[in-house]
């Protein structure tokens, strides 16, 4: 799949992106993981994710947080990186009718903070860290979660509590954080976000 680099108004400044068109019927915003530990939005698992979601039709818009590769700004500790998300989702919902927000670890996070506000219809959240979820509350649209039995920076049932009952939970036996061999179970999570966002 071509990706068509674009820039977005951001608010720290400008903030890269790239995008890949699939037509307005519904869009995807995706998040990279921890920009101090190397996340950028060419990420491998926001590819896997990516890929299922452009077979579905959907439009897909990953780009990079405040100080990352070429986005203008600082990191904020997740703070700021909200805001950047909305931002994101704000540019991706004049190209797509429904929004799918989605995120890996940091990257999945900053998306579930920033759900609400930036008007998505559903989530796909791979190895969201609840240390990093605090505060916040489940979310009001269909979820779908994905994580590995030996992930370090997960605990399922502090994942559970964050989340709530009104999310599907994708436990992938064998896998720690960075789901490496595990291209297919993100894949299939991915899926499920699909369906729910476009009601097949």
């Amino acid at each position: 799949m071509s990706f068509e680099k674009v820039t977005i108004e951001g608010p720290a400044g400008r903030l890269e992106g790239a995008f890949s068109d699939h037509g307005d019927a519904a869009v995807a915003v995706l998040c990279h993981p921890h920009p101090l530990y190397g996340g950028t939005m060419d990420d491998a698992v926001l590819s896997a994710l990516s890929t299922v979601l452009e077979d579905a039709g959907i439009s897909v818009l990953r780009f990079n947080f405040r100080g990352v590769g070429a986005s203008e700004g600082d990191h904020d500790h997740g703070v700021g990186e909200v805001d950047d998300v909305i931002a994101a989702c704000r540019w991706a919902g004049e190209r797509g009718e429904r929004l799918l927000l989605g995120g890996y670890s940091f990257g999945a996070a900053a998306a579930l903070r920033a759900a609400e506000a930036a008007g998505a219809g559903a989530l796909v959240l791979a190895a969201p860290p609840p240390a990093l979820l605090e505060g916040v509350s489940a979310p009001a649209v269909p979820a779908v979660a994905i994580y590995g039995d030996r992930d370090a920076f997960v605990d399922e049932a502090a994942l559970l509590g964050v989340l709530g009952d009104r999310a599907t939970y994708h436990r992938v036996d064998g896998a720690d954080h960075f789901f490496m061999g595990f291209s297919s179970a993100l894949q299939r999570a991915a899926a499920d976000a699909a369906r729910v966002l476009l009601g097949d």
